[in-house]
């Protein structure tokens, strides 16, 4: 793996002033040591979306069940015409 000093000596070589080369390398440390996600990252997202889907799938059929179950029994309780 290549270490900041490394990485601002190519620079350097390459003809870079030596502070610049040492700014382009520092930059480009910190932004590979932001917050990226890897791909256990994104595995672990793909599993917690599942999870919420099947769960929000769930409480969807119960609250359906409940209002078909409250709408057939009012239906019955419903005084007929004559």
């Amino acid at each position: 793996m290549t270490t900041i000093l490394d990485l601002a000596h190519d620079l350097e070589a390459a003809g870079l002033e030596r502070e610049n080369a040492e700014k382009i390398a520092i930059s480009i440390s910190a932004l590979q040591q932001s917050d990226v996600a890897t791909k256990a990252d994104l595995a672990l997202l793909k599993t917690d979306l599942a999870v919420l889907e099947t769960r929000l799938t769930t409480r969807g059929i119960i609250g359906l069940s409940a209002t078909a179950t409250i709408l057939f029994a009012a239906l019955h309780l419903w005084p007929t015409h004559p």
